[in-house]
């Protein structure tokens, strides 16, 4: 018989000042008969200094979606011409800064999980979802299948990572007219009306091309507002005084 049991460890760091102590960084280890997962939360601030923090974001999508090659895209602008399999679970990490009208200036360290979407990983899934600020889930437009699988990947995520925001992505949009029955614009924006009203959170929806570069960084912008609309809402960050 297998017992789940989880075990975190925080790690905090502090800066001290002769006014006050102000919080570093903080690292969650987690351990589970399923798998490990690690956060690393990381703010530094100061007078006049521009203030930083680390936000993770995981990619959902059946495999073969294009979930690599997007965050390819994001993190060093080229499409990978040769497709690899993603086995287990890999992340990159991409510095954006971003003037807020609350925070002010504010540099984001997204890291970008990318977690095999094929069957092999399904029980260990779960746990690399701990700690995310957001989700971006990927269906590819020229194959149906996977967008009738996004409700459920999001209802996954959500067990993890309740009221997080979701950016649906519609991927591959430049072979869209070769396929035979591919998923139109419409359908794509009426699925993320659909999950917004009924799971009551935030859904962006765009449709983008990894190969031609089509809309990716338009997606990756509203990445970026969602983290930081979560940012503010759990007050990682309180305003300068």
């Amino acid at each position: 018989m297998i017992v789940h049991e989880r075990i975190n460890i925080r790690v905090e760091t502090y800066t001290k000042s002769s006014r006050d102590a102000r919080l570093l960084a903080v690292l969650t280890l987690g351990a589970t008969t399923q798998g490990i997962y690690l956060n690393l939360a990381f703010k530094s601030w100061g007078r006049g200094m521009l203030r930083k923090v680390f936000c993770k974001v995981v990619l959902l999508g059946d495999a073969g979606v294009g979930k690599t090659s997007l965050a390819h895209r994001w993190i060093y602008g080229t499409f990978p011409e040769k497709y690899l399999k993603t086995i287990g679970a890999a992340f990159g990490v991409r510095q954006v800064e971003v003037k807020d009208p609350d925070l002010g200036k504010l540099r984001v360290m997204l890291q970008i999980w990318d977690i095999g979407g094929d069957e092999t990983w399904d029980r260990l899934r779960p746990s690399y979802y701990e700690g995310s600020f957001a989700a971006i889930a990927v269906y590819d437009v020229t194959r149906r299948e996977t967008f009738y699988h996004i409700p459920q990947w999001v209802s996954t995520f959500l067990q993890r990572c309740p009221h997080r925001p979701i950016v649906l992505i519609g991927n591959k949009i430049d072979i869209r007219d070769q396929a035979d029955n591919p998923v139109s614009t419409e359908e794509g924006q009426r699925l993320a009306d659909e999950l917004k009203s009924r799971l009551g959170i935030p859904v962006l929806f765009i449709e983008t091309s990894a190969k031609t570069g089509e809309n990716c960084e338009r997606a990756f912008r509203f990445i970026t507002n969602c983290v930081v609309a979560v940012v503010k809402s759990i007050g990682r960050l309180s305003a300068p005084k």
